[in-house]
């Protein structure tokens, strides 16, 4: 609603990158009532692809450097969410597949184990192995 587009904006966020399936669910919402950058991607929960996520990664942060404070969102800000923020932790916050993990399992929706984790925790490993090649 506009006092929750209003709460965002008095954070600070100037970007908001939204995670669908398949846009499941239209922008025009958020293009309407935020006065920010808005972006979307499509993320399957439970068949995610390593590019799809990766470029949500790149995305994040291209707006974090250029100097935004960017929100990152699905429908319920657990499963596609964390993966992506997970993505991005690895790739550019040299942040551990261990730490991102745990992270994830932290602060998704507590008490729930999903099939989809499986899925999404596999995204994760392989982003971590190619960048562990990488860096060789």
């Amino acid at each position: 609603d506009e006092k929750g587009f209003e709460d965002i904006e008095a954070l600070g966020i100037t970007a908001i990158i939204k995670l669908d399936d398949e846009n499941e669910y239209p922008l025009v919402r958020e293009k309407e009532l935020f006065s920010g950058i808005v972006w979307t991607a499509s993320i399957s929960v439970f068949f995610p692809k390593v590019d799809s996520v990766v470029d949500v990664a790149h995305k994040i942060d291209a707006l974090h450097k250029a100097g935004h404070k960017v929100l990152v969102h699905c429908k319920h800000g657990r499963d596609r969410t964390g993966v992506a923020i997970g993505a991005w932790g690895l790739l550019f916050d040299r942040r551990s597949l261990k730490d991102v993990t745990e992270e994830f399992e932290e602060f998704g929706a507590v008490g729930i184990v999903k099939l989809a984790d499986h899925e999404l925790f596999e995204v994760l490993e392989t982003i971590s192995l190619n960048l562990s090649a990488c860096r060789r």
